[in-house]
């Protein structure tokens, strides 16, 4: 029964490892469309947890010249954002063209010598314990084996009473419910293209649906939460995210005549069905004096 059990945890931690290679290769690959894609998209989920995110760091961040370190920075919007509002900080990404884009656009943003960009793993950072004041995760968990290394390391790096802001997606998100299902669609000869003309003509956007080649992680988030506080964190504040009419794809192919509405649908956050929303934003405090 224990070599069972033993094997059994290797076979997880090879699946675990995987979803975070492929997702790294992807996001490398793609690097320029997702650049393109977020800066298009300047209404998409993406953005308004953008935004929430900077008010949470101007709320909760008394002391700019403490060190902020934005995990997987992407293209660096957030970190340009923040060096302009005067914050200090790393980009750390785990993909080289992302830090490219990341680098050739710094030299153009107001403060952008307050940030810096280097290559990195969320579960093996190279700074020292205690030297961090808040680290930023938006977009990463989902792409990672489990939270518990990421969590671990967050919480080595950050000082006593530090913050960690972090988003996942969330399983129950009406939002996203159908994404298994047209994930497997998309796999059928011919689908993939149909839809990237529609995705094209609807969004008015240069790019069509895409593929990953893998299932992101979606959280259960009682046993998020709970996860956090094992790892000596508790959540300050929590938010609920991106609320449609109808769940994607279907979103996408109507939002010329429900996009205005779903828009105004964040507001759901104040109400009990705040628990369908498709993202979820917690930031959280480090336990100590």
């Amino acid at each position: 029964m224990v070599e069972l059990t033993g094997d059994f945890i290797k076979i997880l931690n090879v699946f675990g490892t995987k979803i975070k290679k492929d997702a790294a290769a992807y996001f490398d690959k793609n690097a320029d469309r997702y650049n393109s894609y977020y800066v298009d998209q300047n209404e998409y989920v993406k953005w308004i947890r953008h935004v929430l995110i900077i008010n949470l760091v101007q709320e909760y961040i008394a002391n700019k010249e403490e060190a902020i370190v934005d995990i997987g920075c992407g293209p660096g919007y957030l970190a340009f954002d923040l060096a302009e509002r005067g914050f200090y900080g790393i980009g750390m990404d785990i993909s080289p063209n992302m830090l490219k884009i990341c680098r050739s656009k710094i030299g153009s943003v107001k403060n952008g010598k307050l940030w810096t960009f280097e290559e990195g793993d969320s579960e093996k950072m190279r700074f020292k314990d205690g030297s961090i004041s808040c680290a930023i995760a938006s977009g990463v968990l989902e792409y990672m084996p489990s939270d518990e290394g990421m969590f671990k390391e967050v919480s080595r790096v950050l000082k006593p009473k530090g913050f960690f802001i972090c988003s996942v997606s969330n399983l129950f998100g009406y939002t996203t419910c159908l994404n298994p299902i047209f994930d497997k669609v998309k796999s059928l000869p011919g689908v993939l293209p149909l839809a990237s003309i529609i995705r094209k003509s609807v969004t008015k956007s240069s790019y069509g649906a895409t593929s990953l080649g893998f299932n992101p992680r979606k959280h259960f988030l009682p046993t998020f939460k709970k996860r956090l506080r094992k790892h000596g964190f508790s959540v300050v504040e929590d938010f609920y995210l991106h609320f449609t009419l109808f769940p994607a794809p279907l979103s996408t192919m109507f939002e010329r005549v429900t996009g205005y509405l779903d828009k105004k649908l964040d507001i759901l956050d104040k109400t009990p069905l705040r628990h369908l929303g498709a993202c979820y934003i917690a930031i959280a405090q480090k336990e100590g004096k």
